[in-house]
C-alpha cells in the first residue's frame, strides 16, 4: 500500500474537474497502442540517437488535464517504470499541441514506445520506435573541434529549454509575430528561410532607406548598373579557389558555398516574374605580378626563417585537414574557421605575426604566399544585384527610414517591443509589439540603444566586441588606360608596398578592354591605417589615393581622371559604426555561447554573430544559425530540421 502512494505520489493527480471522457483503467499492455488512446503519436517513428526531434499528436477528442510523456518498454503500466521521462505538461481545453519536441538520449533503446499517462493511467502509446545511429559523425568529419563555440548544439540548446516548450501547436507558432532588425543580407536570409518553410508573419526594419546593409556598389556618375561605371565600396568579390603551394594542388574554396547556393535559389524564384533580377559571375582574378611597387599579399618578414617553416607548417596542416573534410562530403568545412582554430593566440609566433598584419592573422589564407585564394568571382553589374533580387519577396513587409533606439520585454505578456522615434527630438519613442525580435543590425550600433536587462555576458558582448576600420576610395576615370601598356592590368587586386597609405588597389572585373569609361578602388585600407586616412577627411584621402594612381601608373592617371569619385569609411557610417567584427582575445570564445542563446524574446544574428567574420559568408551563416534557434524556441524541429538538410547548413547540430 506505502509503495503503492508513493508511484501515485511520482505522477499528476487525476484532473477530474474537467472529466476525462474514457473510461478509465490501465490499458492492456501489448505493443502498437492503447484500447483507450486519447493521445496519438502520429510518428515519425524512426529517430536518431541524441538527436531532437518532432513527434507528431493526435487527439481523439477534447481533453484538459496533465499528461506524462516517457519513453520505455512498450508493456509499461507505470509512467515511472520508463527509461526516459520526456516532459509533463498541462493540456489546456482547446487548442491542443500537435507536436512534442523529443530529445532523444544518444542511449535510447531501440523498439521502445513513447507513452502517455493521465495519472496512473495510459492515455495514448506509440508503436515501436526504431532508434537509429547517425550514419556521420559531422563534427568529426568537419576537421573543425568538436567543442568549439562554433558550434551550435540544437539538442543542448532544447535540452536546457523549459519544459512548456516541449509541446507545441504548429499552426499557432507559425503565426508568431517576428520583428527582423536590419534589412542587411542577414536579416534578408532571415526573412527568405521562414518564408520558405510557411512563416510569413514576419517585418523588416530597417534604419536606412535601402536593403543590403554593407552591401553597397557605387554606381558613379549618374549611371546606373547597365552603364559599368561602379565599384562594391563593400563586399566585392568571393573566392572559389585556394592553392597549397606546398603540393601544387588547387582545392574548392568551401567558404563562401551558402552565398553562391543562395544566389541559385534566387535567381530561381524570380525566373518567371523577374528575369531581369538574374545574378550572373564575373572573374575577379588576384594579381600577383610584381612590378613598380605593386605586390600580392604575403606575411611581412616572410624571409625569416623561423615565420617561413612555421607558415609552411600552418598550410601543410590545413591542406590535410581540406582533403578529409572533402573526402568526409562534409558540408561544415571552413578555411577560414580551421586556420582561425589551428592558430593559438597565445603563441609567440602568431603574436609575432601578428603584429606585422593589418589584418586578423586567421584571414591572411586568402593571400598568404603558401595558400592562397587562387580564384575569385564577382558580381556582375556589382554586389547590389544581391539585395536587389530579394526586393520583390520583402517590398510588401518592410519599412525603410525606422532606426530602432531600443528594445521592451513584458515579462508578464512575454513579449518583446521595438522602439523607435519618428523624430528624433521626441521624447516618448513609437512601440511595436511582438513575439520575438530578430536583430540583425551590428553590435556596434545596438550600444546606443536602449535594452533589456540581459545576462551579464550577453550585455558585455553587445558593449565590448570590437570592429574594425576599412575605408575605401573608388575614383572614375575617362578610359581604361591600366589595360593598356607592358604591364596591363586586369582585374584583381594588389597592394602597393612603396605607397603604403594607399593600402590595395583593386581594378573592374567588368568589359575588360573596353574603350569606355570605369572605376578604379584605388585605396581600400583596413584597420590601423584606414582610422588615418579616415582622419584625414574626404578631400585628403581622395586626394591621396589618386596620387597613388599617378604614382604606379603615371601621369596619364591626372589626365583622365574626372574628378567624381565616392568615400566611404566604415566606422563612420551611420548606421554600421564599423566594418566588420574583429574579436580581440578570447572574446570570440567567451560571447558566442552568450549570443547563441535567446534572451527576453531577441535573436541576435549578423556578421559579428558568426565564428568567422568580414565575408557575406559570415552573415549567412549567421541567418541560418539565427533562424533555427528561432525555429526551437517556437517548438519547430521539423522546419529547422528541414532548412538545415536543404541548404547543408554549417556548424548546426540537430
Amino acid at each position: 500500500m506505502k509503495i503503492t502512494q508513493w508511484l501515485l505520489g511520482l505522477v499528476p493527480a487525476l484532473d477530474l474537474a474537467h472529466g476525462l471522457q474514457f473510461p478509465l483503467g490501465r490499458a492492456k499492455s501489448h505493443k502498437g497502442g492503447s484500447e483507450a488512446s486519447l493521445i496519438q503519436f502520429l510518428g515519425p517513428h524512426r529517430v536518431e540517437a541524441g538527436s531532437v526531434q518532432n513527434i507528431r499528436l493526435g487527439f481523439s477528442q477534447r481533453f484538459a488535464g496533465k499528461l506524462h510523456v516517457v519513453y520505455g518498454d512498450c508493456s509499461i503500466n507505470l509512467a515511472v517504470e520508463a527509461s526516459q521521462q520526456v516532459v509533463s505538461f498541462l493540456l489546456p481545453d482547446s487548442d491542443h499541441p500537435d507536436r512534442l519536441v523529443w530529445v532523444v538520449p544518444s542511449d535510447a533503446q531501440d523498439s521502445q514506445c513513447l507513452q502517455a499517462f493521465h495519472g496512473c493511467t495510459i492515455v495514448g502509446r506509440s508503436p515501436p520506435i526504431a532508434i537509429e545511429k547517425a550514419p556521420h559523425n559531422p563534427r568529426a568529419e568537419s576537421q573543425i573541434d568538436g567543442d568549439s563555440v562554433i558550434w551550435f548544439d540544437g539538442v543542448e540548446y532544447m535540452r536546457s529549454q523549459d519544459s512548456s516548450k516541449a509541446v507545441v501547436n504548429s499552426v499557432a507558432a507559425k503565426d508568431s509575430s517576428i520583428a527582423i532588425v536590419g534589412a542587411g543580407i542577414a536579416g534578408l536570409m532571415t526573412s527568405h528561410l521562414l518564408s520558405s518553410i510557411g512563416i510569413h508573419n514576419w517585418h523588416i526594419h530597417e534604419a536606412s532607406q535601402r536593403l543590403g546593409g554593407r552591401i553597397r556598389t557605387a554606381y558613379l556618375n549618374g549611371t546606373s548598373p547597365d552603364d559599368y561605371q561602379y565599384f562594391d565600396m563593400g563586399p566585392m568579390r568571393l573566392a572559389t579557389k585556394i592553392r597549397y603551394t606546398g603540393t601544387g594542388e588547387v582545392l574548392p574554396f568551401e567558404d563562401h558555398r551558402l552565398v553562391f547556393s543562395l544566389i541559385d535559389t534566387l535567381n530561381h524564384l524570380n525566373a518567371d516574374h523577374h528575369p531581369e533580377l538574374a545574378m550572373t559571375f564575373l572573374p575577379f582574378d588576384k594579381i600577383t605580378d610584381d612590378y613598380g611597387g605593386m605586390n600580392s599579399h604575403t606575411l611581412q618578414d616572410l624571409g625569416e626563417d623561423e615565420q617561413q617553416k612555421y607558415t609552411e607548417y600552418l598550410a601543410h596542416k590545413m591542406y590535410r585537414a581540406h582533403k578529409q573534410a572533402l573526402s568526409a562530403g562534409s558540408p561544415h568545412w571552413s578555411e577560414g574557421a580551421y586556420l582561425r582554430q589551428l592558430l593559438n593566440p597565445r603563441d609567440p609566433m602568431i603574436n609575432y605575426i601578428a603584429d606585422r598584419e593589418d589584418t586578423p592573422i586567421w584571414e591572411s589564407l586568402y593571400w598568404n604566399k603558401y595558400f592562397a585564394a587562387s580564384a575569385w568571382q564577382s558580381l556582375d553589374k556589382g554586389f547590389e544585384s544581391l539585395p536587389r533580387a530579394f526586393a520583390p519577396h520583402v517590398a510588401d513587409k518592410i519599412t525603410l527610414g525606422r532606426r530602432i533606439s531600443g528594445l521592451s520585454y513584458n515579462e508578464s505578456a512575454d513579449k518583446v517591443s521595438l522602439l523607435w522615434r519618428n523624430d528624433p527630438n521626441d521624447w516618448d519613442p513609437a512601440a511595436e509589439q511582438y513575439d520575438y525580435a530578430v536583430v540583425a543590425a551590428p553590435f556596434s550600433m545596438l550600444r546606443a540603444w536602449n535594452l533589456p536587462e540581459y545576462s551579464e555576458l550577453l550585455d558585455k558582448a553587445i558593449h565590448d566586441l570590437h570592429f574594425t576600420q576599412s575605408c575605401k576610395v573608388a575614383l572614375h576615370y575617362r578610359t581604361r588606360f591600366w589595360e593598356r601598356g607592358d604591364k596591363a592590368q586586369y582585374r584583381g587586386c594588389a597592394r602597393v608596398s612603396d605607397y603604403p597609405s594607399v593600402g590595395d588597389v583593386c581594378y573592374p572585373p567588368y568589359q575588360v578592354n573596353s574603350s569606355g569609361p570605369a572605376v578604379v578602388m584605388a585605396s581600400f585600407t583596413t584597420g590601423n591605417m584606414a582610422r588615418t586616412i579616415a582622419a584625414l577627411g574626404e578631400t585628403n584621402a581622395v586626394a591621396l589615393a589618386q596620387r597613388g594612381m599617378v604614382h604606379a601608373h603615371g601621369k596619364v592617371a591626372n589626365e583622365e581622371f574626372t574628378g567624381i569619385y565616392e568615400h566611404v569609411c566604415w566606422e563612420h557610417d551611420e548606421f554600421q559604426g564599423g566594418a566588420w567584427a574583429s574579436p580581440l582575445g578570447d572574446q570570440q570564445e567567451k560571447f558566442l555561447p552568450a549570443i547563441y542563446r535567446t534572451e527576453a524574446k531577441t535573436i541576435f544574428m549578423g556578421e559579428h554573430t558568426a565564428y568567422t567574420h568580414a565575408w557575406l559568408s559570415s552573415a549567412v551563416d549567421s541567418a541560418f544559425r539565427g533562424t533555427v534557434q528561432l525555429l526551437l524556441d517556437l517548438g519547430l524541429v521539423e522546419e529547422a530540421r528541414e532548412i538545415v538538410e536543404t541548404w547543408k547548413a554549417r556548424w548546426i547540430v540537430l
